[in-house]
């Protein structure tokens, strides 16, 4: 049996001008994801992740390890809807990252691709 204790520290930041009625009485579209590097030099134990989630009441961003092509558990953060970004940090170097946002409003919801941060050692 494995185990695996995920210690991962999360924050977001907050975009004032998004607008919520964006999606005109529909699910949210889908949303756009991509990740940036903010470690120090030669290292990727944290990073940012971009997002737009038009539309969205409410935005989750879900992370799992994918060791050896064998995803986790994923686990969740539900973020302020005017979000646009989260750090992650605490990442294991060794380790792929797998990342997806869920935007969520009155009349459903959308899900990202997942999203790789790939192992740098």
């Amino acid at each position: 049996m494995r185990f695996a204790l995920l210690f991962i520290f999360f924050s977001f930041a907050v975009n004032d001008g998004f607008s919520q009625s964006l999606a005109g009485g529909r699910k949210p579209p889908v949303p756009i994801i991509e990740y940036k590097n903010t470690s120090e030099s030669g290292h990727c134990n944290k990073i940012k992740i971009l997002f737009k989630a038009p539309g969205a009441d409410t935005v989750k961003i879900s992370i799992r390890e994918n060791s050896a092509g064998n995803p986790g558990k994923w686990y969740t953060n539900t973020s302020n809807p005017r979000a646009k970004d989260g750090d992650f940090s605490g990442l294991k170097e060794y380790i792929d990252y797998d990342f997806q946002v869920e935007a969520i409003n009155e009349y459903g919801k959308s899900l990202s691709p997942v999203l790789t941060r790939k192992k740098c050692r």
